[in-house]
């Protein structure tokens, strides 16, 4: 356990915080089909029963994955 803890400590020291209460954001490095994929299995957060902060999630990811998938 104390090993997952180190390597949740590394993982978190290197992202972004938001703000005091909004968590930490860690990054990620993956393909861009596993991207996809991770995202039409997140198609739920999009849907009319959803909160507005998932909807607004799902679109902010869907964009930045659009946007990589568009460039040359």
């Amino acid at each position: 356990m104390r090993a997952s803890r180190a390597g949740t400590a590394r993982a978190t020291a290197s992202s972004r915080r938001r703000a005091p209460s909004a968590g930490v954001a860690v990054r990620v490095t993956a393909p861009l089909a596993l991207r996809q994929t991770v995202l039409n299995l997140c198609a739920a957060l999009a849907s009319d029963g959803s909160a507005l902060a998932g909807r607004k999630a799902y679109g902010t990811y869907a964009d930045r994955i659009a946007a990589v998938t568009r460039m040359p």
